[in-house]
């Protein structure tokens, strides 16, 4: 048997080579394994041809899942094409405002380049931190402190800071990244830093450019943890 022979999974169209690595033990199913062994491991197998990896939730509570994902002979494969798409979108977003294709998502009560620095943003992170807890902070604080931000300022945003972005608004963007950064890294003062700052920096940046900055900032604070 060739174990790097591709195949195709199931009575799917996606090929996967034929032997695979099981990932139960990167996840602490025998013994704790350090991180340099897993990324080790991860790198040899990707190196030796493999393109199976078996992995789940429920090796050692979604650490498997990390690794395999986080990977960095993996990451090399999968993150430039997050950069692509995030770079194509901004490209097509900016098209579209010019030509007024997508009128409803330009149209907007303020001034703002948020659309087009959006997927900039997320191009950005994708490229800079592209791995571990750092890119998943960078993407929550954007995705979902930013969002809810954004709607409980809309539905509650009476007051309003120096630059117009409301009090409500900016409180909620706080208590979400907080959360978010406790739930990553467990360190009161690193998560405490980080969500003061960039809620500093999310109300104060204008024109939709916290979405192009604050994924990135929010990931080098964690990685500085």
């Amino acid at each position: 048997m060739n174990p790097t022979e591709r195949v195709r999974l199931g009575r799917t169209d996606i090929e996967v080579t034929r032997l695979g690595l099981g990932t139960a033990p990167l996840g602490g199913l025998y013994r704790e394994v350090p991180d340099e062994q897993g990324a080790a491991l991860l790198e040899h197998a990707w190196a030796a041809g493999l393109r199976l990896f078996d992995t789940a939730p429920q090796y050692g509570k979604g650490l498997a899942e990390r690794r395999v994902v986080y990977g960095h002979a993996l990451r090399n494969a999968f993150i430039p094409l997050l950069t692509v798409i995030g770079l194509t979108f901004a490209v097509l977003m900016a098209i579209s405002r010019q030509a007024r294709i997508f009128s409803a998502v330009h149209d907007v009560d303020r001034r703002t380049y948020g659309e087009i620095l959006f997927p900039l943003g997320v191009a950005l992170l994708a490229a800079v931190f592209p791995h571990g807890e750092p890119y998943v902070y960078g993407v929550l604080v954007l995705g979902l402190a930013d969002g809810l931000a954004a709607l409980v300022g809309t539905r509650y945003g009476r007051v309003r800071l120096p630059g117009g972005k409301s009090v409500w608004g900016s409180l909620t963007f706080f208590v979400e990244a907080l959360a978010a950064a406790l739930a990553l890294v467990g360190a009161t003062y690193v998560a405490l830093v980080a969500a003061v700052a960039l809620t500093a920096a999310e109300a104060s940046l204008r024109h939709g450019f916290d979405n192009l900055v604050v994924p990135s900032l929010a990931a080098l604070l964690l990685s500085l943890a």
